[in-house]
């Protein structure tokens, strides 16, 4: 039998479930600064984010510091619980960004940082919408997903070969997905592979949600 998108999902989140610790100590130090900067700025005087894909809570801590109302989301239970240890000023929930338990226009702002590429390319224009539709007209939504082709489960030897799977994007590939989804691209840009964790250049996408 085919795997389906619910088979690829339960093993990403079962090997973020077995590999908390190691995260942790593997990307802790790696918070996209200049990114984070950038999206502060995007967002001005607006405070609630939504930060999908949080894990342990690195981005999430470094956002509450800076006075932003922080909201994480994983799917991976383990991780969650490690951010609700590490971080006291944000509020985390177990939830599926497919299927995102919000009202309309409940945030300022969006940060997808290294979740969209565990997203099979079929699902991600209704991933999008969801994002879309949870926030406010103008609000800002980055997020990073690596360069690359096609969609595949693999096994990440930065883990001991756990598999997750990975979707790879080109630039205007995920920027076409964009605007069908409805936002309207400000900055996009690639940044080559600039540390031994990173296995593919990354794509940085900062855009806001085009008002109706």
């Amino acid at each position: 039998m085919k795997p389906t998108s619910k088979d690829f999902q339960n093993t990403t989140i079962s090997s973020y479930d077995q590999t908390v610790n190691q995260y942790i100590q593997k990307v802790d130090d790696l918070h996209p600064l200049k990114e984070s900067e950038k999206f502060i700025t995007y967002l001005g005087n607006q405070k609630a984010i939504l930060d999908i894909g949080c894990g342990p809570g690195r981005d999430a801590k470094i956002f509450s510091e800076k006075g932003l109302v922080v909201t994480g989301i994983d799917l991976s239970r383990n991780m969650i619980e490690a951010a609700i240890r590490r971080v006291k000023d944000a509020s985390f929930k177990v939830m599926d960004m497919q299927k995102l338990e919000f009202e309309d226009r409940s945030f300022d702002g969006a940060w997808a940082s290294a979740c969209f590429l565990h997203i099979p390319k079929q699902d991600i224009a209704s991933c999008l919408q969801e994002v879309h539709r949870v926030l406010k007209d103008q609000a800002v939504f980055y997020l990073s997903v690596k360069e690359g082709e096609g969609e595949t489960l693999k096994a990440d030897e930065r883990y001991g070969g756990v598999e997750k799977f990975w979707s790879f994007f080109q630039q205007t590939e995920i920027q076409t997905e964009l605007s069908q989804a409805g936002f309207e691209v400000i900055e996009s840009y690639i940044q080559e592979q600039h540390n031994s964790y990173a296995t593919n250049p990354w794509i940085h996408i900062f855009c806001r949600k085009k008002a109706l």
